[in-house]
């Protein structure tokens, strides 16, 4: 895989947007770096991609919604009306990633591995929104709808990596991606405690990092297969 150095560059704005966190830096620093986390994953996809399709789109704009997500979430920081747009902006992303796992999909979605998986999803995200729901007020609807999404594009990531395409790294990033999500709407409508955000980070950017990763190997499989 070439231009590795765009994932040294990725850990490293990382590094420095979690600095900027634990030294209390102005948000104008964060909201810069952060929102730069994203453009690098999809310079990193563009440069490894010889065969662009509907797949490599999708992810794309997946990772452009996740850039302006980014960008509101960290501004919500500093005032509240940006968190539905920061929400908004992730959803979509969500929509997009499971339009590009389920491209030309072909694989038995009901088999017993699949049917296990899916149960274990869908209990522990039950469990983790009758644990927020006495707090969630308002939210109620919103995120119980972004949970779905979340959960459909995380099944949808396991069908196409781990079965078709034997590459489970896509799949891990999008469990990391939910685990963040999870840790992050404990952290907003429940218990804050020390460190959420910064782990949140850690899981999200990691998570979206093998996804970016996951999508050149499938894609470069699926270039391999047409020929």
């Amino acid at each position: 895989m070439k231009h590795k150095l765009l994932i040294f560059i990725e850990i490293s704005l990382l590094s420095i947007f979690l600095i900027l966190l634990n030294i209390q830096a102005p948000l104008g620093l964060r909201v810069i770096t952060k929102t730069l986390l994203m453009p690098v994953l999809i310079v990193f996809v563009l440069l490894n991609t010889q065969n662009f399709n509907k797949f490599i789109y999708l992810v794309i704009l997946a990772l452009t919604l996740s850039m302006f997500g980014d960008l509101f979430m960290e501004l919500q920081s500093g005032n509240d009306k940006f968190f539905f747009p920061g929400l908004g902006c992730f959803l979509g992303a969500h929509i997009f990633y499971i339009s590009a796992f389920s491209y030309k999909l072909q694989t038995k979605l009901l088999t017993w591995s699949n049917l296990i998986f899916l149960l274990l999803l869908t209990v522990a995200v039950f469990a983790l929104l009758t644990y927020l729901w006495p707090k969630l007020g308002q939210m109620k609807i919103p995120v119980l709808f972004y949970a779905i999404i979340i959960s459909v594009a995380t099944f949808t990531a396991y069908i196409r990596s781990c079965k078709e395409q034997r590459i489970c790294i896509l799949f891990w990033g999008a469990l990391l991606f939910l685990l963040s999500d999870a840790l992050l709407s404990i952290y907003l409508f429940k218990t804050p405690f020390p460190g959420a955000r910064e782990i949140n980070m850690i899981l999200y950017i990691t998570g979206q990092t093998l996804i970016a990763i996951g999508t050149i190997l499938i894609n470069k499989q699926m270039t391999w297969n047409a020929k």
